[in-house]
C-alpha cells in the first residue's frame, strides 16, 4: 500500500477534501504542507460549526490591526484590546451561545494577523520552501459565499 494523506468530511452542506499521495521523493515539508492545509480548514470551521461569525471577528480583527507591522509590542497591545468594549461588543454579536469560543478565535486572529502562529501553517512553509506554493482560491467558493437555493 502507498503512503497516503486522505481526509475527507461531509457534514450538511461542507464538503472537504484533501489528499495527497507520498512517494520516495515527497519531502517532509509537502507532508506538512499538506497536514497544515487540513489543520487550517478544520480550525475555521469548527468555530463556524459552533454558530460563530467568524467573518465578523474576521472584519474587526483586519479593520483594529489596519496593516500594523509583526512585533511582539504590537501583538501585546491588540491583545489587552481583546478586553475592551469594542472588542466584546463584536464577540458578543457574532456569538450568543458560545462567547468563549468566539473569544479564543479573536485571539488566534490577532495572532495570526501579526504573522506570528501557535502552529505550523502553509503561508509559513511556503515562505521557508521554495518547492511549495499556496494553492490559489478555488473559483465560487469565497469565504462568506452563501449558496443560491
Amino acid at each position: 500500500m502507498e503512503d497516503s494523506i486522505l481526509f475527507t468530511a461531509k457534514v450538511n452542506d461542507w464538503v472537504s477534501v484533501k489528499k495527497m499521495s507520498c512517494r520516495d521523493n515527497t519531502g517532509p515539508e509537502e507532508v506538512a504542507f499538506q497536514l497544515a492545509s487540513i489543520r487550517q480548514a478544520l480550525d475555521r470551521k469548527s468555530f463556524e460549526m459552533l454558530g460563530i461569525n467568524t467573518f465578523m471577528i474576521d472584519e474587526y480583527v483586519e479593520k483594529m490591526i489596519g496593516g500594523k507591522r509583526r512585533s511582539f509590542n504590537n501583538l501585546a497591545d491588540f491583545i489587552v484590546k481583546i478586553d475592551e468594549p469594542e472588542a466584546k461588543s463584536v464577540i458578543k454579536q457574532a456569538s450568543q451561545e458560545h462567547q468563549q469560543a468566539a473569544w479564543i478565535y479573536m485571539f488566534r486572529k490577532i495572532v495570526t494577523a501579526l504573522k506570528f502562529d501557535f502552529d505550523v501553517n502553509q503561508e509559513m512553509l511556503a515562505d521557508v520552501y521554495s518547492n511549495l506554493k499556496m494553492p490559489p482560491m478555488p473559483k465560487g467558493r469565497l469565504p462568506g459565499a452563501k449558496k443560491k437555493k
